[in-house]
């Protein structure tokens, strides 16, 4: 038997530990069981050390066991991962993947050679490099991973290097190997879906590019190249000689069609803030070089949205992006449709802060062989994601049903603890309970002040009622079975 036989789900964690990892095949069914139960207590309690997530000795053991075994590959687990959240698609029309790449720091004296270097050369930290893919439903609610890939770095090379290397050779490859991934498992569980890849500065490249033309993927990415266009009677080949334009003077030239009010979310202790943007649009042949051989490659085809911010408060940096876009822009309506969903990208910032140092806080961790630490970084990543669900789910949709997140018996111990601190406030039923509540009730077991600013429950406070949930919703089980003996 590969993997265990579907338990009788008794919490929320429970059930989410078997929808992300139900599938993963270990060779054996107590390492199977061993898995599932990780990931719950992570869920439970999520920390980046194994001894703050497992307060049994024998589950410690166990977890580092677990993690240290080659039969537990990471592209495993996230083959279950990403099958799970394309699952979750299927009621949707359209999905963005929000794609991004970041780095791990491994702190502490897990310094080992197998871990490579990351930031800057001054600094001489090391670590893991990490490139993942977050579905962001329509409304801006996070799905779920559907892919990641690892990496390390070797030694630093000159940036006259990586120029003359092939796309096999080079970083830009981790794009087009995490898109081509996303695209399959997406297809393969919601066929009926569109998936639309939201990307920023660092993914203009030519690759990319020229990947998502060729394709006919969806594709929404910050331009960072001033590049040449090509105009109607122009040569491709004389294209230096001849005078081409360039991208963002070219765009700069449109006349503005239209304003487009975009919320700014709060940022290293700074409030929130609705930007008016003067949008502009167009279409352009962009002119690609190879860099190894100057050849100019044939132009493609692209639609260029420019969306700027022209009276930023005062203090403000003011927005300015100009978006290349494989989606049709003709109108006013598709090129504000097109900066809205640029502004979905924001959700994979807000899922790297909860896992790198949020609430999972997964740079905590003293693992010391990139086995464990890739193992264990992967798990905590869907239990981010789960994070950023529920708090996303309590704004954006508050009035939603609890139970779709949270099992019964969690709802009902929430209700015990809210009856028991308050008894003089009226809490409904179970079935009654809505995300928003639930959201605050958790937030004001992690300690939530609600400031003059009025922020909502973030990931932090968020994690710490989740823990406590947890806590409350064993020990009121705990006495309800001794009650019963």
């Amino acid at each position: 038997m590969l993997t265990p036989v579907e338990p009788a789900m008794k919490s929320s964690t429970e059930a989410w530990a078997w929808e992300q990892f139900g599938s993963v095949r270990t060779g054996d069914a107590r390492r199977s069981k061993r898995l599932l139960n990780l990931a719950r207590q992570a869920a439970d309690a999520p920390d980046g050390r194994i001894a703050s997530v497992c307060s049994d000795r024998r589950d410690r053991e166990g977890a580092y066991d677990l993690l240290e075994s080659r039969r537990i590959e990471p592209k495993d687990l996230m083959r279950s991962i990403a099958a799970a959240t394309a699952r979750r698609c299927n009621d949707e029309q359209l999905v963005y993947v929000a794609v991004d790449g970041s780095s791990l720091t491994v702190g502490g004296r897990c310094r080992g050679e197998a871990f490579g270097a990351i930031g800057s050369h001054g600094q001489g930290a090391r670590g893991l490099k990490v490139m993942s893919a977050l579905v962001v439903s329509v409304t801006g609610t996070t799905v779920g991973l559907v892919d990641q890939v690892w990496w390390t770095r070797p030694q630093r090379q000159r940036l006259d290097d990586c120029r003359r290397r092939k796309l096999c050779d080079k970083e830009s490859r981790r794009w087009l190997e995490v898109m081509e991934r996303s695209r399959h498992a997406i297809a393969a569980q919601a066929p009926n879906t569109t998936a639309c890849f939201l990307l920023d500065r660092e993914a203009d490249n030519q690759a990319v590019l020229s990947y998502a033309v060729a394709n006919q993927v969806p594709l929404i990415v910050r331009a960072y190249h001033n590049r040449r266009l090509m105009g109607q009677q122009q040569r491709a080949k004389r294209w230096r000689s001849g005078g081409a334009p360039l991208l963002f003077d070219t765009v700069m030239k449109r006349r503005v069609a239209g304003n487009h009010r975009v919320w700014v979310p709060p940022k290293d202790g700074k409030p929130g803030r609705v930007a008016v943007l003067q949008v502009r649009f167009m279409n352009a042949r962009l002119l690609l070089q190879d860099r190894r051989s100057s050849k100019v490659q044939e132009p493609i085809e692209m639609h260029v949205v420019d969306a700027r911010e022209k009276h930023p408060p005062l203090g403000k940096e003011p927005l300015a992006w100009t978006l290349l876009t494989t989606q049709r822009v003709r109108t006013v309506h598709e090129a504000r449709a097109v900066v809205s969903a640029y502004c979905h990208r924001w959700q994979i910032e807000q899922f790297h802060r909860t896992w790198k140092s949020g609430a999972c806080n997964v740079e905590r961790s003293q693992l010391r062989t990139v086995q464990a630490m890739t193992v264990w970084a992967t798990i905590l990543a869907t239990v981010a994601a789960r994070i950023e669900r529920i708090k996303h789910l309590s704004r954006e949709q508050p009035g939603s049903s609890a139970r779709d997140e949270f099992s019964a018996e969690e709802l009902e111990a929430l209700r015990i603890m809210r009856q028991h601190q308050r008894p003089d406030e009226p809490i409904p039923e179970v079935d009654e309970m809505t995300m928003g509540m639930v959201a605050y009730l958790l937030a004001d077991l992690g300690g939530y002040v609600q400031s003059s600013a009025k922020r909502p429950p973030g990931s932090v406070v968020l994690g710490r009622g989740l823990v406590r949930l947890q806590l409350y919703a064993e020990a009121i089980a705990a006495a309800q079975r001794r009650g019963a003996n």
